[in-house]
C-alpha cells in the first residue's frame, strides 16, 4: 500500500473544494447496499481486498505505463487502486459519491477524498487528463448522466478506465465483495454506454480469474490463473472487466459555413461542363 505521505501530497487539491463537500449528508451510496465503511473494511484490512488492489492496480498500470505528472481523478472508490499506482508528481482528486460523508476516511485518502452528489462535482470542465472509474457506473442510479458527467470533466483526447464486474463472471454474483452490489455490466453494454456519451472505446482488460473464495484458501493458485489476462478470451471470463475509452470532441461548424460550401457547388452546377468546339481550318 502506497504510504499516507504520498497520497496526501497529492491531494491538496482536497482544500480548495472542501467547502463543495460540507452539508452532503448516509453513507450508503446511491441505491446501493455497499457502504463506505464496507468498501474501506474490504480493501485495506482484508487480504482478499489488499490483493484486488493490486491486481487492478497492475492492470491499470500496464494499460497506462506512465501515469506521472498528470492530472488524474478516481470516481467511486478509486484510491485503494490508484495507491497501487506509479503516480509519482501526479495532482489526484478522488470523487466519493454518496449521501452523507462517512464518520472516516482511510488517512491513505482522506485529503485527496471529497465527498460529492453523484452528477454534480466541483471540478472544472477538461479538469484531468487520466480518470478511473471503481464502484461508480455500477453504483450509479443514473449511469447516463454519470458517464455525462465523467465526459465534462475529462479533457479532450483524455483516457478513462472503467472498472466494472462482469455481470457473466462469479464476481458480480458474490456478495462477499463490493463486486457483488450494484448493477453489473456485460462489457458490450459499457461500450454502449460509452459511445452514447461521446467516449471512443480503445482497450478492453479483465482481471480476478478465479471465485473470490479461491483467493483466501489458494491465493498462489489465483494469482497464477490471473495471468490469463494476457490472452485475447480473457475479457470473456474475468471476473471484472477494464475498458479504456477516449473523450471524443467534434469539431463545430462555424455560422453560415454549410451555406457557402453549398453556395459553391451551385456556382460549380452553373458553369456547366465545357463542349468542345471543332479547330480552326478544319
Amino acid at each position: 500500500m502506497q504510504p499516507p505521505c504520498a497520497l496526501c501530497n497529492n491531494g491538496i487539491r482536497h482544500l480548495l473544494f472542501q467547502e463543495f463537500s460540507t452539508g452532503l449528508l448516509p453513507t450508503i451510496m446511491p441505491d446501493m447496499s455497499v457502504t463506505v465503511e464496507s468498501l474501506e473494511h474490504f480493501y485495506h484490512e482484508s487480504e482478499l481486498g489488499c490483493h484486488v488492489r493490486k491486481a487492478l492496480g497492475h492492470e491499470i498500470g500496464k494499460m497506462w505505463p506512465d501515469l506521472r505528472r498528470y492530472d488524474i481523478v478516481g470516481v467511486g472508490y478509486a484510491g485503494p487502486v490508484l495507491s497501487a499506482v506509479d503516480t509519482c508528481n501526479s495532482r489526484i482528486v478522488n470523487l466519493l459519491p454518496c449521501s452523507q460523508p462517512p464518520p472516516e476516511i482511510h488517512p491513505a485518502m482522506v485529503l485527496s477524498t471529497v465527498v460529492v452528489t453523484e452528477m454534480l462535482w466541483p471540478l472544472p470542465t477538461s479538469f484531468a487528463e487520466r480518470m478511473v472509474v471503481v464502484h461508480g457506473l455500477e453504483m450509479s442510479s443514473n449511469p447516463s448522466g454519470f458517464m455525462k458527467e465523467c465526459w465534462r470533466v475529462l479533457a479532450p483526447e483524455g483516457r478513462i478506465a472503467i472498472v466494472v464486474a462482469n455481470r457473466t463472471g462469479l464476481w458480480a454474483r458474490s456478495p462477499s465483495t463490493p463486486f457483488g452490489a450494484g448493477n453489473a455490466f456485460t462489457v458490450a453494454g459499457v461500450k454502449k454506454l460509452l459511445e452514447e456519451s461521446r467516449f471512443e472505446l480503445t482497450a478492453t482488460r479483465a482481471s480476478l480469474f478465479s471465485p473470490p473464495e479461491i483467493y483466501g484458501r489458494h491465493l498462489e493458485k489465483a494469482q497464477r490463473l490471473d495471468q490469463l489476462g494476457n490472452l485475447p478470451v480473457a475479457r470473456y471470463v474475468g471476473g471484472v472487466s477494464i475498458l479504456e475509452a477516449r473523450k471524443r470532441v467534434f469539431a463545430k461548424l462555424r455560422p453560415g459555413l454549410g451555406k457557402a460550401v453549398q453556395s459553391g457547388f451551385e456556382l460549380l452546377q452553373r458553369v456547366g461542363t465545357p463542349k468542345p468546339e471543332p479547330a480552326s481550318g478544319r
